[in-house]
C-alpha cells in the first residue's frame, strides 16, 4: 500500500488527486507528534550539555523540530492551504513557511560547526529563503511556464550553498570537526537533493504524484532532515561540538554549578570562565589551571 502510494499517488477519476484526503492528515499528525518528541529529547539534550556550544547546538535543533511540529499540527488542523486558481490544486503555504524558518536554522548550524564568518553566514541563509520563496511563487502561479520559471531561478539559488557547505568550508575546517562536518554535510545534502524532485512531481509542480504522496514524502524527508540530523549531530558527534566555531576551545555550560577548579584564579572571585583548549575532559581543565599557577 505504501510503496504504489509513494510512486504514484491515490488517483481519483480525473486523474492524480491535488487535493489531501484523510491520508494526508494521518501524516500531518504523525509528524507533529514526531517533531513534538523530537523537542523533548533535544530539551533533555539542552538541561544535560555541559558546556556552551553544545546548549547552542541543541536549542537550535529544539527550535527546528519545534516550528516543524507547529506546522504539521496546523495542516493536521485544516490550515495553512490555499487552492490554485488553474486547476483547484491544494498549496500548503505552511509548509513554506516551516522551510524558510527552519532550513536556515539548519543552515546556521552548519555555518557555525565549520568555523563560517559571518559575511558567508548571511549570504548562505539569504539564498536559501530565497530558494524557498521561488518554490512558493511557482506553486502558487497559474502559468505553466512560470511555475518552471520560478523552480529554475530556485535551483540556480541553491547551487551556491552546496558549493560552500560541500566545498569551500571544507577547506578552512578544525581537524576535530573535519569528520563530524563532513558526515554531516553529505548526510543533509542527500535529503536536500530529494526536495526539489518531489516538488517537481507534487501538485505543486508537475501534478505526477498526488497530494498524499508528496505529503508522505515531505514528511519524511522533513523528520530526517530535522530530527534525525540534529539526533546524529547531539549522539554521534557531539565530541566535535566544542570545537565549533574555529575555535578549539569552549566554556562550562554555567560556572555557577561547576568545581572551584573550572574557574579562573586569575579573576577577582574566580567568577569569569576559564577558557580552555584541546580536549573538554575536567584533566584538560586541571592540566590548564596547573599552568596557571606553574
Amino acid at each position: 500500500m505504501l510503496v504504489p502510494l509513494l510512486i504514484a499517488g491515490v488517483k481519483g477519476d480525473g486523474g492524480v488527486l491535488l487535493r489531501g484526503t484523510d491520508v494526508s492528515v494521518a501524516a500531518f499528525y504523525t509528524g507533529a507528534g514526531v517533531f513534538a518528541l523530537a523537542a523533548v529529547v533535544f530539551g533533555i539534550s539542552l538541561l544535560v550539555s555541559d558546556t556552551l556550544k553544545k546548549q547552542k547546538f541543541s536549542v537550535t535543533s529544539m527550535m527546528i523540530v519545534s516550528i516543524a511540529g507547529l506546522a504539521y499540527l496546523t495542516m493536521a488542523f485544516g490550515f495553512g492551504r490555499v487552492y490554485r486558481d488553474k486547476d483547484g490544486a491544494e498549496i500548503y503555504y505552511a509548509r513554506y513557511v516551516d522551510w524558510a524558518l527552519t532550513t536556515p536554522l539548519l543552515l546556521y548550524d552548519a555555518c557555525t560547526l565549520a568555523g563560517a564568518t559571518m559575511p558567508y553566514k548571511m549570504v548562505i541563509i539569504f539564498l536559501d529563503i530565497l530558494m524557498i520563496l521561488l518554490g512558493l511563487f511557482g506553486a502558487l502561479t497559474n502559468q505553466y511556464n512560470q511555475t518552471w520559471a520560478y523552480f529554475g531561478l530556485g535551483c540556480v539559488a541553491f547551487l551556491p550553498i552546496l558549493y560552500f557547505l560541500l566545498m569551500h568550508f571544507r577547506r578552512f575546517l578544525n581537524p576535530e570537526v573535519r569528520r563530524a562536518y563532513g558526515a554531516q554535510m553529505y548526510f543533509l545534502s542527500a535529503l536536500w537533493f530529494v526536495y526539489p524532485v518531489v516538488w517537481a512531481l507534487s501538485p505543486d509542480g508537475a501534478s505526477v504524484i498526488s497530494s498524499d504522496a508528496a505529503t508522505i514524502w515531505y514528511l519524511i524527508l522533513d523528520v530526517t532532515a530535522k530530527a534525525v540530523y540534529g539526533s546524529l549531530l547531539l549522539t554521534l558527534h557531539r565530541h566535535a561540538l566544542p570545537y565549533a566555531e574555529g575555535e578549539i576551545q569552549d566554556e562550562p555550560a554555567d560556572h555557577r554549578q561547576q568545581p572551584p577548579r573550572f574557574m579562573d584564579p586569575l579573576s577577582p572571585g574566580g567568577k569569569n570562565r576559564l577558557k580552555y583548549r584541546g580536549s573538554v575532559t575536567a584533566n584538560a581543565k586541571e592540566e590548564e589551571m596547573a599552568r596557571l599557577h606553574a
